[in-house]
């Protein structure tokens, strides 16, 4: 420990932390540690799958604004991108296409989400794209997949319609362009003096064909998330009222910072919001509201595809910002996800190889190193839980106070508290109350990142996540000091288990609608990796049919199930020694 942090540390302002073991919030989604980066980033660079991989990024979105530019089977299938550039249409080829991107996830270990281009509007395109990817040789475009070196399909389950289409009709100075303004015209017959834009009306009919046309070309069930809104919210409303049957999850995008802000301003943006955009519960909230009101009653799941933490176009380059402090922001936001309950999020980007450049990625560009964002990516992603569970500071002033965030772990035996000190003077020397939890061991672990080191690559600021070691607490209370700038992790040991109360939401399942005089619709997610069968009932209590028998991991999931005839059934879901039964009644 350096003579500065000593200083700080003897200089501790009292604080109070609160984690309630028994006020469950929401089951704890690794899906929020995702990334994403535009479709025609080259990411072959030497270190950045090893970075990727040592950050534990679950899901990589292949998307951004290049999407709807992309053209993916052209330059012998290594994609094209017909590029705006004020008047002038440029035409760029690549050295990166999607068998690229799909090995570098396999090495990554992350789940690919690819975006096709909707700008075409030509679902036949897409659906090749998705026969590309899932098809067998018998298929054509699996056929050409297989002649490239790469016989078995890539089996992609996500596929999301293009991106941000409520910026089509958007000028932009920067690229001396009108976003999307090609719609429904081929690559080789654009102009610059086009104006055709897509709208909700034929957005939510372009929902409907291209879904149709994916899902028929993938052998596998996959899964379709739009729109993917840069934010106008009312565009769910059309969309969804005519198309919500067509969908799986919403893509919902932040952009909390456009314009020259204070630190303490950038960092209470979570729980303020700024003036570009509403703090991060209220923007879920109305998403979430809207999915409720016009989804006609279909599970559909939540994505923040772009959480554009690192962008600020207004201000001179940051390295303080892009290097270190995003890496704060971003835990604050994540701690906030996972009290939401969110399904899934990508943190924007991952990395943009944008020639030398440093950029805002948590895997530099200019130096492939990592940042403090893939630290805390890595920190939250190696201590996973079951349930989130509510944690309180009495130091709450947004920007410059002190965050918490908790939640159990798998085993039901620890309890991990997140902490992020956003002050850049004080460090908070906190007693931290435990309740519905008892310690015999009397000892607690904690991991921290602080700002301890140069700006400079390697470091960008930060040596990493520091492991303190074991340290002595009493059986539901201990104290520790978090320095100025920092995030730390607490793991505190439960020698009384879970309580039952946090047990009994081990297994969520749903069926809808019901009565259903077609398709039942069910939802099922699971807290922690486990064997689960899913199956059908009659009134008698006999198996009748086995909907699911496999290997789950933590997260919500769709299925589909149509009886062979009208009555009352039950689905039962059965992991380990839980059990959830539904009543259906089929029409």
């Amino acid at each position: 420990m350096n003579l500065f942090a000593i200083f700080f540390l003897s200089q501790a302002a009292p604080a109070n932390i609160w984690v309630f073991g028994d006020s469950v919030l929401a089951p704890f989604n690794l899906d929020v540690l995702g990334s994403g980066t535009e479709i025609n980033t080259d990411m072959g660079d030497q270190g950045v799958d090893s970075l990727g991989k040592l950050s534990g990024t679950k899901i990589i979105r292949m998307g951004g604004i290049a999407s709807e530019y992309y053209a993916w089977d052209q330059n012998n299938f290594l994609g094209r991108t017909y590029f705006d550039w004020f008047d002038t249409t440029i035409v760029i080829n690549h050295d990166w296409g999607v068998d690229q991107f799909v090995a570098f996830c396999k090495k990554v270990g992350a789940e690919p989400l690819i975006c096709v281009n909707t700008q075409l509007n030509d679902p036949g395109y897409a659906a090749n794209f998705v026969q590309y990817c899932n098809g067998d040789t018998s298929t054509y475009y699996g056929w050409i997949r297989a002649v490239r070196g790469h016989p078995e399909p890539y089996n992609v389950r996500y596929w999301g319609l293009g991106n941000e289409q409520d910026i089509a009709g958007n000028y932009f100075p920067a690229w001396g362009t009108t976003f999307y303004r090609h719609f429904g015209i081929p690559f080789a017959n654009w102009s610059k003096l086009d104006s055709s834009f897509v709208n909700p009306t034929s957005y939510a009919q372009l929902i409907r064909d291209y879904s149709d046309s994916m899902r028929a070309a993938s052998p596998i069930p996959i899964e379709i998330v739009a729109p993917s809104l840069a934010g106008n919210l009312a565009w769910l409303r059309p969309a969804l009222s005519a198309s919500a049957d067509y969908i799986d999850w919403v893509d919902i995008h932040q952009y909390p910072v456009w314009g020259e802000l204070s630190y303490d301003q950038i960092l209470a943006a979570p729980d303020t919001g700024t003036i570009w955009s509403l703090p991060v519960d209220h923007y879920i909230k109305n998403a979430r509201d809207s999915i409720a009101m016009f989804g006609g009653g279909r599970p559909l799941k939540l994505l923040l595809g772009e959480f554009n933490s690192g962008i600020d176009l207004d201000t001179p380059i940051d390295m303080f910002w892009w290097n270190y402090l995003v890496g704060l922001y971003y835990a604050d936001v994540i701690g906030h996800l996972l009290n939401a309950g969110l399904e899934g999020a990508c943190v924007y980007s991952i990395y943009n190889n944008t020639g030398g450049l440093p950029e805002f990625n948590y895997i530099r560009d200019d130096t492939v190193s990592m940042r403090a964002t893939g630290w805390v990516m890595k920190l939250i992603g190696d201590h996973p839980g079951t349930q989130v569970i509510k944690a309180v500071s009495d130091k709450p002033d947004p920007g410059r106070g002190l965050e918490a965030f908790a939640w159990w772990s798998y085993e039901g035996t620890e309890v991990c508290v997140l902490v992020v000190n956003q002050n850049p003077d004080t460090a908070y020397e906190a007693v931290v109350r435990f309740s519905y939890l008892t310690n015999h061991s009397k000892t607690y672990e904690a991991w921290q990142i602080t700002n301890d080191t140069t700006l400079a690559a390697p470091y960008n600021g930060t040596k990493g996540i520091e492991y303190l070691g074991e340290n002595s607490c009493g059986y539901d209370t201990l104290v520790h000091t978090f320095p100025p700038y920092s995030v730390t992790l607490l793991l505190m040991e439960n020698s009384t288990g879970v309580p039952e109360k946090s047990s009994n939401l081990r297994l969520f399942l749903s069926a809808s609608p019901v009565p259903s005089g077609d398709m039942v619709n069910i939802t099922y997610s699971v807290s922690s990796p486990c064997y689960v069968r899913i199956t059908a009932l009659d009134v008698a209590g006999r198996v009748i049919d086995f909907i699911f028998d496999a290997d789950a991991k933590p997260g919500r999931f769709n299925l589909s199930w149509k009886p062979k005839r009208p009555g009352v059934y039950y689905l039962q879901m059965n992991a380990g020694e839980e059990s959830v039964t539904r009543k259906v009644i089929m029409r």
